[in-house]
């Protein structure tokens, strides 16, 4: 990898510090999903990754291929595992999706209602960025 950065250095850009436009976009994100995740009519079951045994779902596993949680992303900002605005709002539809997908219209849990509430505000808040 040494020999790579040394002979390819303008490919090698994980040797660079962030730049400021990077920084900005990585602590709007940040801010937007600390809020998400601090209104818990919004976020309760999507901190953390679903659990399909203690949850007595194992059927999950086979029906969502790309799992995704608000507590994954938040921690691959914080490491710098998201390159890009994109990618971020990418992952966060995800977690909706998957409540979308596993939790048909009749889910009597209300973790899709959740989703829903949770997605028309993500996206309202992502329209103004």
């Amino acid at each position: 990898m040494k020999d790579f950065e040394k002979s390819h250095g303008a490919q090698a850009e994980w040797n660079k510090p962030l730049t400021s436009c990077a920084r900005q976009w990585q602590r709007a994100c940040e801010k937007l999903l600390h809020r998400l995740m601090q209104d818990k009519k919004k976020s309760w079951c999507f901190k953390e990754p679903v659990d399909p045994v203690g949850l007595g779902i194992p059927d999950y596993p086979v029906i969502i291929k790309h799992p995704m949680d608000l507590g994954t992303i938040e921690t691959m900002l914080k490491k710098g595992e998201i390159s890009a605005p994109d990618e971020f709002i990418a992952l966060v539809r995800t977690v909706f999706r998957n409540a979308y997908v596993y939790n048909g219209t009749d889910d009597p849990s209300g973790v899709r209602d959740t989703a829903q509430k949770a997605s028309l505000f993500f996206e309202k808040e992502i329209a103004k960025m």
